[in-house]
């Protein structure tokens, strides 16, 4: 797979946001450093959304692009992203990942 991007949705309980988001903060530039990242930007959603459109939920989304897959997997295995998916149980955090392709 080549040059590839992606929407990935954080859903946090109220208790862990606050961690989240101090965790998001230190992996983001370092993810952003990594040699196949293209983009890796984190936005945090805005629980009352755009006035007559819902949100669809998730408290964070992460922007990706990647050189190919395996800049992507070697995201996954890194120092700092293992740091950050491992800091928090399942009940805490949860991640749904959309993989985008060109219309």
């Amino acid at each position: 797979m080549s040059e590839f991007s992606m929407i990935v949705t954080l859903s946090v309980v109220p208790e862990a946001k606050d961690a989240v988001r101090a965790a998001l903060q230190k992996l983001v530039p370092l993810t952003q450093e990594e040699a196949g990242c293209l983009q890796y930007d984190c936005h945090e959603v805005d629980p009352d959304g755009f006035p007559g459109v819902a949100n669809t939920g998730g408290d964070f989304v992460m922007l990706e692009a990647w050189r190919d897959a395996a800049a992507h997997q070697s995201h996954g295995v890194s120092a700092h992203f293992q740091e950050f998916i491992t800091a928090f149980s399942k009940d805490e955090l949860q991640l749904s990942v959309q993989l985008l392709k060109n219309a």
